[in-house]
């Protein structure tokens, strides 16, 4: 299915696991960001939406129509960042029957009315979520603080959670807000810090360990919020892994 907010972003060999794109309005200060996500199928009968964006009227009835056109069910909402919790309300309530799991503990406080949330482990994230175990890797981007503590609430020094979420058959690496895509990619000095270099360090190899082909972004434009390896290397275009490498040199050791 491809409609207007959510569209086929890739898919396996076989077409047994597919993602989608999904696309929502999205505002930082008067800034116009854009809310992006995944939708991934998986378990033959299952999806399971990575990064909730603002839910629209349009948005849910397309996710009608591919519910209905794919014969499966939205089975696990996954805010993959601790900042990313405002639509999360408006999702549980649409789909009151799916997991909903969530980085870490300040979405539960920014967000009290959620049913039954579940924090992922911040160091093994994976272990909390067993039915994306074999569809997904979740690797914990650990030694962040928040850059922008008095805008959002919080106190100076306090860590900022993300998980970096990487489909396997299709080498797809959702980020959530540590980097940003532009003319070239960097880390996202602003909504971040670093607060302990080497876990930081540590981290980003286990992400580029992964050698993603394609990233997709939390934030951009629709022609900016993914970037995909392709076999033609002329004027010099740089993979997803050495844009990432490039993005990570600010803290790396």
């Amino acid at each position: 299915m491809t409609g207007k907010l959510i569209k086929l972003f890739e898919s396996s060999a076989d077409d047994s696991q597919v993602l989608w794109s999904i696309r929502g309005p999205q505002e930082f200060l008067m800034i116009k960001l854009g809310g992006f996500g995944l939708i991934a199928k998986y378990n033959d009968d299952s999806l399971a939406v990575i990064n909730p964006v603002k839910l629209t009227k349009t948005l849910a009835e397309e996710l009608e129509k591919l519910q209905e056109e794919t014969k499966c069910s939205v089975k696990v909402l996954l805010s993959a960042g601790d900042y990313h919790h405002y639509h999360l309300v408006d999702w549980s309530k649409k789909f009151p029957d799916a997991k909903l799991y969530v980085a870490s503990d300040r979405i539960l406080k920014k967000q009290p009315s959620l049913r039954n949330p579940i924090v992922l482990d911040q160091l093994n994230p994976a272990s909390s979520i067993p039915e994306l175990q074999e569809s997904f890797d979740i690797v914990p981007f650990l030694g962040m603080k928040t850059g922008l503590p008095l805008v959002f609430g919080d106190k100076i020094g306090d860590v900022r959670v993300e998980h970096v979420v990487f489909h396997k058959s299709t080498k797809t690496l959702f980020v959530t807000d540590h980097v940003f895509a532009g003319p070239e990619m960097f880390f996202n000095t602003g909504g971040c810090s670093i607060k302990d270099a080497d876990a930081a360090t540590k981290s980003a190899r286990k992400v580029l360990a992964l050698g993603p082909k394609n990233i997709v972004f939390s934030h951009g434009k629709e022609e900016t919020f993914s970037i995909k390896d392709r076999e033609d290397t002329s004027n010099n275009k740089k993979s997803c892994v050495q844009l990432l490498e490039n993005a990570y040199k600010v803290f790396m050791k």
